[in-house]
């Protein structure tokens, strides 16, 4: 392999110039159609992409030496390898020179998993699967021996900026439920949070001295890159003027015209903000002007879920998985469009809380497992043919990297809403007003706010030619010179039709047959004849070969082949004459940025409705149920028959189904005991499951269930020894269940937080270690025993001292065990 840069044109100079760099960033080199990259760098990308070390060279001159590996330089899997699953950030130098001497280099552009922009149309070009990217920003202030959490969250491609701020524990808790709900890949920090806590030292208190520690353990425990920037981007406000320019008009943004009004209230939140903005540079890009929603974030409107919660209930897929049915997602995903994959995704990390909005998403569910024939006709037909609205809006909000094709396939949505409306209507259950108000009428408005759009495209895109030939051009009679061209390309066309119909005739193959006239943009037009009739070429010098494959044999004359050069000079003239009227096509499609992006929600909710009531239907043991979801004040989960979703679609297994009654003031405290393998975790794992599916609002696995909203599930599952930290496994199974007993209600009241929640204790107790975990059951009894008073009690009502008191004495009783 020869990279194209050597040690003798000074780029070893320049290379040993740029200094340290964090071990999650890697420098590329750009030379021609190469990439190169150095030192362990090269072996990182050797080892880990490659899976091969023996691909790392040498650079040698005298005592100096540097290894190296080469990449392509169109190489998208390897950026979307290390920015989307490795979380790297990713550096581009390029030569300014043609030879790359004297140290002439520079940065050509960098990414990471929150600032794609430089990179993202190579990321989407090759596939439409890319996940949203989500940019945080976070800063972390102790305030009256309080822990003061200021966030704030960015997703470009549905445009919507996030601020809030809350109290947490020392340990951080709230935040990392935060990080989970947003699904952010990057978040900003301001320098010193990682190492120090944001406070003099002189005021440093052991609290503030475990800030630091927290915060690193949240990002690697969800796999969140952070990253430094200085402390100045953290500490000046957004100016108003600044938020401004970047939010939707007030009638489209109530939200964040009122947020705007009382800016004092978050002010830490949007200097958070204002970071974002920097780092992003979003201010450089004309297309962010007026396009923004701001809203709160409240950890109030959905179900906490911290990251050992959702990997030990595998809500969402692993790295690791090879079977889709190893994830809930997965059970519950059958989904026909991006957008709609990626708000399951989303609802699975935000269950909601609020009984009437859980009960809205299981009427719509139920109402398409009642109607087989809606169901269908929306999944089979009308889905399967939505593209990925969010990502065309943003590609035609860039215009420059945009086309004819993209409006198009906007349009070949918009004509499909009238099905979708008239499948809907033919729905006459009881449910008829929530699918009438949910899903009917937000398709009947963009069937309005798509009217002039249809007319756009009918008027300018030569539809006739889309559907003949696949190619997007523009009509000839909106121009006389390219009414002129186009009957030119016409006359070609039509002669190399009879060149082809004179070699058919020649060769005694029969036309459209055995005999084929076929073009692409690599060859132009050409003949093709299967491998079988290949033998009818022989003996004529007059065709030329073009290449032979499964396919057949491709194929033309000298005549064909002059035709077609013409053919493709003349359409270059067309494609050269048309950019004005294409520019201005594309200019105006832009405008619907705001309907785009409210079909691309209502298409998303639409096809998440349709795969959860699939999936109602599908199970490979019993159908689910519907479940009834009882008020806050019925603190009882009464499940019949449950079983674990992710089980029972597995291969040769058979599932059991086990019951479960918890009822406050009865039972809510459980212990599962049983041999290894005995399906103790399962058990465990199914209630907490069952639970996040219906309040996601799915049905259920089970023959019948009744379930309380709870605002929190919190896990502690198994435990390892961390020698590094010289923690032993008893230790660090004290830390970890203490981690769910601290964010308990007893806790979580005290603090104004969630009263209600589902904690999972697994392999707590070991038969050969018995004794000395004792005393975690007994804590564990004495919080369940704290958790039945306490829920019972009004949490507003309730004082500290109260609760300090309360647990001295069931401490004390238990004490007598």
């Amino acid at each position: 392999m020869q990279s194209g840069v050597s040690l003798e044109d000074g780029f070893y100079s320049f290379w040993k110039s740029l200094g340290p760099k964090p071990s999650t960033t890697l420098r590329c080199f750009e030379k021609g159609e190469i990439m190169t990259l150095h030192d362990s760098d090269a072996i990182l990308v050797a080892t880990d992409y490659y899976k091969n070390p023996s691909l790392v060279k040498r650079f040698s001159r005298g005592k100096s030496s540097l290894p190296y590996v080469t990449v392509k330089k169109q190489n998208t899997d390897f950026l979307r390898h290390f920015l989307l699953k490795r979380q790297y950030r990713i550096e581009i130098y390029g030569s300014t020179s043609k030879c790359g001497r004297d140290n002439e280099w520079s940065l050509k552009l960098k990414a990471s998993p929150g600032n794609l922009g430089s990179v993202e149309d190579l990321l989407t070009s090759t596939s439409d699967s890319v996940e949203a990217c989500g940019l945080s920003a976070v800063n972390v202030k102790q305030l009256n021996e309080r822990i003061h959490v200021c966030l704030a969250f960015c997703e470009i491609e549905s445009r919507k900026f996030l601020v809030g701020e809350f109290i947490d524990s020392a340990h951080l808790a709230n935040l990392e439920t935060a990080l989970v709900q947003l699904k952010t890949r990057e978040c900003l920090v301001p320098t010193g949070l990682l190492s120090h806590p944001d406070i003099p030292k002189s005021d440093v208190t052991p609290l503030g001295n475990a800030i630091s520690e927290h915060v690193s353990l949240i990002f690697e425990k969800t796999g969140i890159l952070p990253t430094e920037v200085k402390k100045s981007e953290f500490s000046h406000t957004i100016k108003p003027q600044d938020l401004i320019y970047f939010l939707r008009s007030e009638k489209e943004n109530s939200n964040g015209s009122l947020l705007y009004e009382k800016e004092f209230l978050l002010k830490d939140a949007l200097s958070c903000l204002g970071a974002i903005i920097k780092f992003l540079d979003l201010n450089a890009f004309d297309t962010n002007r007026h396009v923004f929603t701001l809203e709160t974030f409240s950890l109030e409107n959905h179900v906490r879920l911290d990251s050992a919660v959702s990997r030990a209930l595998h809500l969402l897929p692993g790295p690791d998985d090879k079977n889709k049915f190893h994830s809930v997602y997965g059970v519950l995903n059958n989904c026909r469009t991006a957008q709609g994959q990626r708000l399951l995704a989303q609802w699975l990390r935000q269950p909601l809380i609020d009984k009437s909005k859980i009960e809205e998403r299981l009427d719509l569910v139920e109402s398409f497992v009642e109607e087989t024939a809606i169901r269908r006709g929306l999944h089979e037909d009308f889905l399967r043919r939505i593209p990925d609205l969010q990502r065309l809006g943003r590609r035609l909000q860039k215009i420059r990297g945009s086309g004819l094709q993209d409006v198009y396939r906007i349009y070949q949505a918009v004509v499909r809403l009238p099905y979708a409306v008239s499948l809907l209507n033919q729905y006459t259950g009881s449910k008829r007003s929530t699918v009438y108000e949910c899903l009917i009428t937000p398709l009947q408005k963009a069937m309005d706010d798509f009217i002039l759009f249809k007319d756009l495209v009918e008027s300018n895109i030569d539809l006739d030619y889309v559907n003949q030939r696949n190619e997007f051009i523009i009509l000839a009679d909106k121009d006389p010179s390219l009414q002129e061209i186009r009957n030119k390309l016409d006359n070609l066309e039509e002669r190399i039709r009879d060149e082809f119909r004179r070699c058919a005739k020649k060769l005694n193959l029969e036309q459209n047959k055995s005999i084929k006239l076929e073009s692409n943009e690599l060859h132009g037009y050409f003949m093709r004849v299967t491998l079988k009739d290949e033998k009818c070429l022989r003996g004529f010098e007059t065709f030329e070969i073009l290449d032979t494959q499964k396919g057949g044999v491709r194929f033309r004359n000298n005549q064909m082949t002059s035709l077609t050069e013409t053919y493709a000079e003349v359409k270059q003239e067309y494609n050269r004459l048309q950019e004005v009227v294409v520019h201005q096509v594309v200019c105006a499609a832009a405008t619907y940025l705001e309907p785009i992006n409210q079909l691309n929600a209502t298409t998303a909710f639409l096809d998440v409705i349709v795969s959860l009531s699939i999936a109602a239907i599908s199970s490979s043991g019993v159908s689910y149920i519907r479940p009834k979801i009882l008020s806050k004040d019925n603190g009882r989960i009464i499940l019949k028959g449950a079983r674990h979703p992710c089980l029972e679609m597995q291969d040769r297994v058979s599932v059991i189904p086990n019951d479960v009654h918890l009822e406050r003031g009865k039972q809510i405290f459980l212990i599962i005991t049983g041999p290894n393998m005995g399906g103790k975790s399962t058990f465990i794992h199914s209630v907490a499951v069952i639970v996040a599916m219906a309040q996601i609002g799915s049905f259920v696995p089970c023959s019948y269930a009744e379930i309380m909203p709870v605002d929190a599930i919190m896990a502690r599952v198994g435990a390892a020894d961390y020698q590094c930290r010289g923690v032993s496994t008893f230790l660090a199974e004290m830390l970890e269940t203490s981690a769910v007993l601290r964010d308990s209600p007893a806790v979580s009241i005290a603090n104004g937080l969630c009263p209600r929640l589902i904690a999972m204790l697994d392999h707590v107790i070991k038969e050969a270690e018995l004794e000395k975990n004792l005393s975690i059951n007994m804590i564990s009894s004495t919080v369940a025993h704290l958790t039945r008073e306490l829920l019972l009690a009004k949490p507003n009502n309730l004082p500290s001292d109260y609760l300090l008191n309360l647990v001295k004495n069931k401490l004390e009783n238990n004490k007598k065990i």
